[in-house]
């Protein structure tokens, strides 16, 4: 009898606990991808149509499991991932910062697509820190790591704090003076500065408080899909480290590297995961690479002109670095 119950609790502690999410999401011929929907850069909706680094990301999965089909789920901060642990949504892909209570709480993060940091944003008053404030009254967001982060760094200095539930809200708060630091991911703030008419006359302090590497999300207890999700990642940051983008790839002088990429990797790991031959070139012709991605929506290519800093590949000094296809 003991032996049955040791063997039964191996089973059951090996049987996933949200079991067969590619199956359900080819038979439903479309991905649930919570996105944020009204932050610059990253994902922005307009009249039902989504854009941005998060979006092209939540394309990038559909592409590699061959689904034409999107439903993109807006979310507030506070019940992001909530909706993930749910099942709500097959992934989440909306600047969340990969922690270990998070990591640990019935959800798995992919990787960290984009590294960033907390920051803050002021009226223009000529000082490059918050800590130079009077009184500084920070604006946050509920379900954030914001406050743990301003509570370090003010340290003994005084300050105080008003949450909101989401950005709209948050902002016009800021901007009526009812609190005077809004604080967000740096990349997040150059979105919102950016974006706001009178956006001159506010500041974004050097004030770096954290360390914020921001990743897609999926549910705990599918591991192939948890894969799906991750080797699409890797896909992307391994275009750019071949130098293959959305046009090059069809070339035919392709050296032995790139054809073993393009041609999914290993055959036995494409079947055990559910996919196609195809997968990576979907990828590419749907996204074009990582590059292309940071470029369209952050960088050069964009309004916001964000450095890519860390992330930058390995080759070229920074932080993304894929395994071996």
């Amino acid at each position: 009898m003991r032996k049955l119950i040791t063997t039964l609790s191996i089973f059951t502690l090996a049987t996933p606990l949200y079991g067969g999410v590619l199956e359900k999401v080819q038979k439903r011929a479309s991905l649930n991808c919570g996105v944020d929907g009204t932050l610059p850069g990253f994902s922005l909706e307009r009249k039902g149509y989504y854009t941005g680094f998060d979006v092209d990301f939540c394309k990038a999965v559909a592409a590699a499991i061959n689904v034409k089909k999107i439903n993109y789920v807006p979310l507030k901060s506070h019940e992001r991932l909530i909706a993930t642990r749910e099942g709500r949504v097959d992934v989440l892909s909306r600047t969340t910062t990969w922690t270990f209570e998070r990591d640990s709480h019935g959800l798995s993060f992919i990787g960290a697509i984009f590294y960033d940091g907390e920051g803050f944003m002021t009226k223009n008053f000529g000082s490059a820190s918050v800590k130079d404030l009077p009184s500084a009254k920070f604006c946050i967001l509920k379900g954030t790591t914001s406050e743990g982060n301003i509570k370090a760094f003010m340290n003994d200095l005084p300050y105080s704090v008003v949450t909101f539930k989401d950005r709209k809200s948050q902002m016009a708060a800021f901007r009526e003076g009812r609190c005077n630091v809004y604080t967000y991911d740096r990349s997040g703030l150059v979105g919102l500065k950016a974006s706001m008419p009178d956006g001159n006359t506010y500041q974004i302090m050097n004030d770096v408080v954290s360390k914020e590497p921001l990743g897609p999300v999926v549910a705990d207890g599918d591991k192939n899909w948890e894969d799906i999700v991750r080797w699409t990642y890797f896909a992307l940051i391994t275009a750019e480290e071949l130098d293959l983008d959305s046009r090059s790839f069809e070339k035919q002088d392709l050296n032995n590297s790139q054809a073993h990429f393009l041609a999914g990797g290993s055959t036995a790991a494409q079947k055990r995961l559910g996919l196609d031959p195809n997968w990576v070139k979907r990828i590419l012709r749907t996204t074009g690479s990582y590059g292309e991605i940071y470029e369209r929506h952050l960088g050069a290519g964009s309004s916001l002109k964000i450095q890519r800093g860390l992330n930058k590949t390995w080759k070229d000094g920074g932080l993304h670095y894929a395994p071996p296809f």
